[in-house]
This record gives structure tokens, C-alpha cells and sequence, in this order.
């Protein structure tokens, strides 16, 4: 159904549109990214969508938009994640991650021994935010106020460091496979890299 909307779409917009988008074949058709339109209409994720495939892809739409009977059965089909704009939307950021490439994992926690964990991989999310010249310390805060600061070349180093899931949908974890027990922080609120 999915090449169905995209062609569908492919050909109204050439047809109806004068696209002039000659950098469009320089996004990268795999690997980590994150674009963001200037939306001055509803035309720019059509166009995206349709003209980027087969790049894996998902983005966000406010959740008025599934009001709409044509739009819900679209946006269901690409998915689209809904966003309840004006407020902090945490069901949207936990499925924004999950569109990530999720990872699951078994790892030795100090304390607990063998656990299975599922996340986002954290040295994916570091690329994808973008590191200054001369980082050196994460520094990962929990919602009880409690801090932990992280050597970043340990962390690089580390594989299989994830921001994990947790059964409730608001919540986070570190996993940090090989690295200290005070680095596995629960309950995740922030994550900064000085």
C-alpha cells in the first residue's frame, strides 16, 4: 500500500507542482538523519515522503491532522507519529525513539547480573545531535535530581550504551554495558554533552 500512496502522490505533484528541489538526490538514502522544513503549507511531507523512498522514514504530524478520514489512513500507512502540540507530547518522543533503529541487547548489570534490555543505541543519538569540538564528559540527569557525569570516550568506545525503554512510557534508563553502576541511571530527564 505504501509504493501505492508514494507513486499516487509522485505523480499529482509533478503534475500540479513545479518542484524545484535539485538537492534532493544529495540526502543519503540510509543512516541516521533529521530534517526539518520550513512549513509554510502541508505540501512539504507529501513531497518528502513520496520523492524520498525507499529511504526508511517517519516524522511527526500534529494529532488534529487524524481528524481528517483521507489523512489518518495516509499518515497510518507511512507512520506518521502524532503530536499533541503545546504540551511535552513524551508518548510522541518514546515513538520518535523507538522509529530509531531500536536495539536489544543482553548485558551484565553490576549489581542485578544478566538482563535482556531494548533501547536506542546512545552513540547513534550523539551523532545525530552533533558533538562540539572538545566534548568530553556526558552528563545524564534523572528526574530525582540525581547526576551522573560519563567519560565521552568511554562511552564512544562502548557499543552497546544504550537509552533504554522502560515497561512506563515516559521513562528512560541508561544501559552501559562494562561502565560503573552509578552510570546506569533510572528515569532519564536529560542528557548533555559538555
Amino acid at each position: 500500500m505504501n509504493w501505492l500512496i508514494n507513486f499516487i502522490i509522485r505523480v499529482y505533484t509533478r503534475i500540479a507542482c513545479r518542484i524545484d528541489a535539485p538537492n534532493l538526490q544529495k540526502i543519503p538514502m540510509q543512516g541516521p538523519l533529521i530534517i526539518i522544513t520550513n512549513h509554510t503549507g502541508q505540501i512539504e511531507v507529501p513531497l518528502l515522503f513520496a520523492h524520498l523512498q525507499p529511504r526508511k522514514m517517519t516524522g511527526w504530524a500534529k494529532i488534529e491532522a487524524w481528524d481528517n478520514k483521507f489523512l489518518n489512513w495516509v499518515f497510518n500507512v507511512w507512520g506518521i507519529i502524532p503530536v499533541r502540540r503545546g504540551e511535552a507530547d513524551m508518548h510522541a518522543l518514546k515513538a520518535a525513539l523507538r522509529a530509531l533503529e531500536v536495539k536489544k541487547i543482553t548485558a551484565e548489570h553490576p549489581k542485578k547480573g544478566k538482563e535482556d534490555y531494548e533501547g536506542v543505541s546512545l552513540n547513534a543519538l550523539l551523532d545525530l545531535a552533533g558533538l562540539k569540538d572538545g566534548a568530553k564528559t556526558l552528563l545524564v540527569t534523572a528526574a530525582d535530581g540525581y547526576t551522573a557525569e560519563i567519560d565521552l570516550a568511554a562511552v564512544r568506545a562502548c557499543a552497546d550504551c544504550l537509552l533504554g525503554f522502560t515497561t512506563t512510557a515516559e521513562k528512560f534508563k541508561m544501559v552501559m554495558p562494562g561502565l560503573e553502576s552509578n552510570f546506569w541511571v533510572k528515569d532519564v530527564v536529560k542528557i548533555e554533552v559538555k
